[in-house]
């Protein structure tokens, strides 16, 4: 998305920006963006949040994953998340 917007610039680190007036501004600016989403985000049951895309950043199956690694099982319908069950 960035490439899109014309005057946007994207930086894997603050130390990039070679001002550090700038570098402050914009770690304000994030630390806004992040205080703006936990404010947000605070009253959500994280328990009713539902897969938007199966298995995308899908915390819980990678901990099932683990678990079952762990376990000693490789089956992969023993460990799939509900959102990603095999209809059968």
């Amino acid at each position: 998305m960035m490439t899109r917007i014309r005057p946007a610039n994207s930086y894997k680190s603050l130390r990039e920006m070679p001002d550090p007036s700038m570098r402050l501004r914009l770690a304000e600016e994030a630390g806004k963006g992040l205080a703006l989403f936990g404010a947000l985000t605070s009253g959500m049951d994280p328990a009713r949040i539902q897969c938007p895309l199966p298995g995308y950043r899908d915390t819980g199956f990678y901990y099932a994953q683990f678990q079952s690694i762990l376990e000693g099982s490789r089956t992969l319908r023993k460990l799939q998340p509900d959102c990603l069950q095999m209809k059968t």
